[in-house]
């Protein structure tokens, strides 16, 4: 599972270069940890989450087009 991550992020960062979005002369980590106020008995539908995902996979391969 690491390695496909890992070639999912290669493939966006390069795809992103080619287009001229990013340049890799230099890169920053961002470290801020932020307090999460959330409650505890919040849930989404799975049906929800399942329409979102699909949703997202559209909007990536519209993206890599």
């Amino acid at each position: 599972m690491r390695d496909i991550i890992y070639q999912v992020f290669f493939s966006i960062v390069e795809l992103l270069r080619e287009k001229g979005l990013v340049k890799l002369e230099h890169y920053f980590v961002d470290g801020t940890k932020i307090e999460a106020n959330a409650n505890q008995y919040t849930f989404v539908w799975r049906k929800a989450t399942e329409k979102y995902e699909k949703s997202l996979g559209r909007q990536n391969a519209d993206i890599i087009r």
